[in-house]
């Protein structure tokens, strides 16, 4: 990974939305986000996210920077909003962060399907080392 992320938790995929007013296609949105131990981390550019497969040709990559949109406690949250038209067969996007080797992807539904999605919580997060 370069520059280096020390990634506290994360990626989390969540889905938001999907815009079926589009006149084209229906519009998907989903969010990324890490949190990233700001001291071992190098910040000299923002964190990206390499997607293949959000042009709906799986060979292009497209690079989205990440915003900051919290820090607390040397801990920075970062987001990337990743915003794809659905086509008539679901897909797999393919993601690295910052270049990773991590095997890293999410499906997208057909545009005639429904979001299949499942979730967890937890508490209890520990900043001792």
């Amino acid at each position: 990974m370069s520059p280096m992320l020390d990634i506290q938790c994360g990626p989390l995929l969540r889905y938001v939305s999907t815009d079926y007013t589009s006149p084209t296609a229906p519009v998907a949105l989903y969010t990324l986000m890490i949190v990233v131990n700001d001291v071992k981390s190098d910040y000299t550019s923002r964190p990206r996210l390499e997607i293949a497969g959000i042009n709906i040709d799986d060979s292009k990559v497209t690079i989205l920077k990440a915003v900051a949109i919290h820090k607390e406690r040397g801990l920075t949250f970062w987001r990337w909003n990743v915003g794809l038209t659905l086509i008539d067969q679901e897909r797999r996007l393919a993601y690295t962060i910052n270049g990773s080797q991590d095997e890293l992807g999410f499906w997208v539904p057909a545009a005639d399907q429904s979001m299949r999605i499942m979730f967890y919580s937890c508490n209890g997060i520990s900043l001792s080392q």
